[in-house]
């Protein structure tokens, strides 16, 4: 992997991640473009930006972690996904052996979805913003784990389910940045141990230029994200989410 290569993931995962459009889509089909070979190595690398990524959420999002109360809460909205990981994601891993036939349905469905869930959000009073409920959060954290399956989006799986659920928008943004942080915090953890990934891998140039990255956009992506949320609806991630699977779709079909 050249130095330009690592540039371009790390920025492909720090602008995406947080964003409800699919950050596994994005990385894989910029690996594809770019001839890139899914091998342990760009596992590995992988893991990295996605470290990228976390610093940035953990610090935008620091004071969070300070209090015992409110790390209380984000175990307890983590609980359903890790225990979901550990009997479910052994089988939802083979999906990746055809994801690129996966991403496309996943991509449309979610778009779909978040369309449907807007609809259902305007039609009503508008909801006040306010601090999510202990009851709200739970339910949040149960919806990230359909976000196992490739192409979903942990962010755009947690934001339908608010939509539909009609909680405060902007809180449920957040929460899905405050929550990323211990979720893939841990699957991160999970993969290093599984991988056996030696130090000099991780501590590689490339791999550094990609977590480095990944972490700067990423600080960047949250703050426009917050912004988007307040000054607009999440109608352009929905039509966006449909095009691309679209497009990709005709790719891999025809």
């Amino acid at each position: 992997m050249t130095f330009l290569q690592a540039l371009i993931l790390g920025i492909v995962e720090g602008f995406t991640e947080f964003l409800p459009v699919s950050s596994t889509a994005h990385l894989l089909l910029a690996e594809k473009a770019m001839g890139l070979i899914l091998d342990e190595r760009m596992v590995t690398f992988t893991i990295a930006v996605q470290l990228g990524s976390i610093a940035a959420a953990a610090i935008l999002y620091a004071r969070q972690f300070l209090s015992v109360q409110k790390i209380s809460v984000l175990i307890l909205a983590l609980l359903p996904t890790i225990i979901a990981g550990v009997f479910v994601y052994p089988y939802i891993k083979t999906l990746f052996a055809h994801v690129l036939l996966i991403i496309p349905w996943t991509l449309i469905i979610g778009g779909i979805l978040m369309l449907v869930g807007e609809q259902e959000y305007s039609k009503k009073a508008p909801v006040e913003e306010r601090e999510l409920t202990f009851k709200e959060k739970l339910i949040l954290g149960c919806a990230q784990i359909i976000a196992l399956v490739p192409g979903v989006s942990r962010s755009a799986a947690m934001i339908v389910t608010g939509l539909f659920a009609r909680f405060p928008r902007s809180a449920v943004t957040s929460f899905t940045f405050i929550l990323a942080v211990p979720t893939m915090f841990s699957a991160t953890v999970y993969d290093v141990y599984k991988s056996h990934i030696p130090l000099e891998s991780i501590l590689s140039i490339p791999f550094v230029t990609g977590f480095v990255t990944a972490f700067l956009i990423a600080l960047v992506s949250i703050r426009l994200m917050l912004f988007l949320v307040r000054t607009y609806t999440f109608v352009p991630f929905a039509w966006y989410r449909i095009f691309l699977g679209l497009s990709i779709a005709l790719f891999v079909y025809l």
